[in-house]
């Protein structure tokens, strides 16, 4: 295994994507093109695959595009004992349809749930 698949199997494949309809979604600027943190390879290529599967178990008609946005493991504001050294984010996928508007987001729920405890503000008196 590759040091890119190696990534892609500790960022993609150790949690199951969870995806939920949406019909808020305006602005989809922040959204990348996968191919933007995914070097295209057959190990990639299989994650978009199952991305696609969850996307389309949760309701998703097959049109539009994907896109995916980094979570960066935030730091700021914490005391120097609290940093985490930890560089892991997250990430979270995003399909518009194009027909309907509907919307569809897919998520890593532990590891945001990851970066938000390690991003917490901690207030120092």
């Amino acid at each position: 295994m590759t040091e890119d698949e190696q990534l892609l199997e500790n960022t993609f494949f150790s949690e199951e994507l969870s995806v939920s309809e949406n019909h808020q979604i305006f602005d989809t600027d922040y959204f990348e093109k996968p191919e933007i943190y995914l070097p295209i390879s057959p190990y990639s290529l299989a994650l978009l695959e199952k991305v696609k599967s969850a996307f389309k178990n949760a309701g998703w008609e097959g049109t539009g595009d994907l896109g995916i946005m980094y979570v960066k493991p935030f730091t700021v504001n914490l005391p120097p004992d609290k940093v985490s050294h930890d560089k892991t984010g997250s990430f979270i996928w995003h399909v518009k349809e194009a027909d309907n508007g509907k919307s569809f987001i897919g998520t890593y729920p532990k590891s945001l749930k990851s970066v938000a405890e390690r991003s917490e503000t901690i207030s120092v008196d």
